[in-house]
């Protein structure tokens, strides 16, 4: 039993620093784009490029290395990893 809780309590917790990765990631990204219009704008153009009006797919990131490339930069550049 102690074992499970103890599996269970890291399980959270890894979910826990992910989500709050994520998180933050996400929201220095949107930082960076709202001080950076012309990125946002090339990050506009290669989504409608290659999505258009579709449901977003997994498959499809694949296709988008300009967005890619703008979300490890942005962790990058912030030291995300290092927040938390």
């Amino acid at each position: 039993m102690r074992h499970r809780l103890v599996d269970t309590f890291q399980y959270s917790c890894k979910i826990t620093t992910d989500i709050s990765l994520t998180t933050a990631t996400l929201s220095f990204l949107t930082y960076y784009l709202l001080k950076h219009p012309n990125v946002m704008r090339k990050l506009c153009d290669e989504i409608e490029e290659v999505i258009g009006t579709e449901q977003p797919q997994y498959e499809h990131l694949s296709k988008l290395p300009y967005l890619t490339g703008e979300i490890l930069n942005s962790s990058k550049s912030h030291d995300v990893d290092k927040a938390f």
